[in-house]
């Protein structure tokens, strides 16, 4: 995690105003009585650029984003990118929710989206996370589920150890639902997942189908009937599951009460 991510190659090389495939832009923003710092979008990314991100996110800003995007041949930004975003939500606690966007299909399937996945990996296996799921653009710090059960992190977040935030196609439960749902065991013979393993430092990593793109409303119920059990109780509101996300649109309590 320290290293940040690896080579940022966006095909060829591309000329860019500064030697380098990716222009960036850093946002930090520590508390409510400190300006945003800014860097100029035609920086080069550097692996000093993310340790200052890194060293930000430690100090528990406000916020915190880091822009990363491809230059054309002219020099300007114009192409696929990422952004990494960090906000604290103040609830029962302090928490930092961590946002990870690509755009421009940086990470269409193949090898951009393997690195990326390792990257996330890496992350999730230090940090004991919460929550974690990779779904299709939605709130910056919202789950799919949130949004449509019209909940709110500062509410989810202090109780995220006890009733699960939601479910997407890479979800990273928290170690203790993961236990009640029987660990690794018993969710890989749930049959919902294509990868189900167990975070170093705490947690557990399931991935539904082996592509994004192949997660559709039948994984999405596979998954519910598995995570039932620990979701908050509520019919989702399906105005506010925006395709292509999928979620099931039954209400886990009474899924679980039935048996079914």
């Amino acid at each position: 995690m320290r290293a940040g991510p690896g080579e940022l190659a966006v095909g060829n090389r591309l000329k860019t105003r500064t030697p380098g495939l990716m222009s960036i832009r850093l946002l930090t923003r520590l508390s409510d009585d400190v300006e945003y710092d800014r860097y100029d979008p035609s920086v080069t990314y550097s692996r000093e650029a993310w340790e200052d991100f890194l060293l930000t996110l430690g100090r528990v800003p406000v916020l915190a984003s880091l822009d990363l995007e491809a230059n054309d041949n002219a020099g300007g930004p114009d192409g696929p990118g990422l952004a990494f975003g960090a906000v604290r939500v103040e609830g029962d606690g302090t928490w930092i929710c961590l946002d990870l966007r690509e755009s421009g299909k940086f990470a269409g399937p193949g090898p951009r989206r393997v690195a990326l996945l390792e990257f996330l990996r890496e992350v999730a296996e230090e940090a004991n996370p919460v929550h974690g799921e990779i779904s299709w653009g939605n709130s910056f710090i919202s789950c799919v589920y949130e949004e449509a059960t019209h909940s709110r992190p500062e509410d989810t977040l202090p109780r995220g150890r006890q009733a699960l935030r939601g479910y997407a196609w890479l979800t990273i439960l928290p170690e203790e639902i993961g236990v009640r749902l029987g660990g690794v065991e018993a969710l890989r013979a749930s049959g919902a997942f294509v990868e189900v393993e167990r975070l170093e430092s705490g947690g557990f990593w399931c991935r539904v189908t082996e592509e994004l793109e192949a997660y559709d409303q039948a994984a999405a119920e596979r998954v519910f009937e598995v995570v039932a059990p620990v979701l908050p109780p509520g019919r989702p509101d399906m105005w506010h599951v925006y395709p292509p996300n999928v979620l099931s649109p039954r209400d886990p309590a009474s899924f679980s009460q039935s048996g079914r």
